[in-house]
């Protein structure tokens, strides 16, 4: 189970096209040891650590997942609250996303660290669709400018 890159996303549906979606992503090749720091000193759920949750997963081992989702009782969620997912992409090709954090209860040093990790190497990339709206009402509306004078360029044809 080697795994590539792992990512947090967040957005926040209920600001509809003000919302504004980010990314942030780590590259795990060269954080081996926080990886299986991670991996191995997580609990998902108080149920199982998260390297048997992602073997649960990655084995489509219904029965076992459906434990560990059991195991938490994450009470009313919140509208209107950001909504952040854990993605984990694996170098044999499937991705596992843990959706919605607030469904889950991450605990332990591992978790910890690779918050901090994460927050201070990650590479961070932001979406929004009110500025893609914008971005995209400017250029279908820009019209370039045709010149009539007769020093304007003339096109060999």
């Amino acid at each position: 189970m080697k795994i590539m890159t792992i990512s947090y996303s967040g957005s926040n549906p209920s600001m509809g096209p003000h919302d504004s979606s980010s990314s942030r992503t780590l590259n795990m090749e060269r954080f081996q040891d926080e990886l299986n720091d991670l991996l191995d000193h997580t609990q998902v759920n108080g149920a199982v650590s998260l390297r048997e949750y992602l073997s649960l997963r990655r084995a489509d081992d219904h029965e076992g997942v459906r434990k560990v989702h059991e195991s938490f009782d994450c009470g009313d969620l919140a509208e209107g609250a950001r909504i952040i997912d854990l993605e984990f992409r694996f170098q044999d090709g499937p991705t596992i996303a843990l959706k919605d954090l607030r469904r889950f209860s991450l605990q332990g040093s591992g978790f910890e660290n690779f918050d901090e990790l994460i927050k201070a190497k990650g590479t961070v990339s932001t979406f929004s669709v009110a500025g893609m709206l914008e971005a995209k009402e400017v250029n279908e509306f820009e019209v370039p400018e045709v010149s009539d004078s007769e020093d304007a360029p003339v096109a060999d044809g």
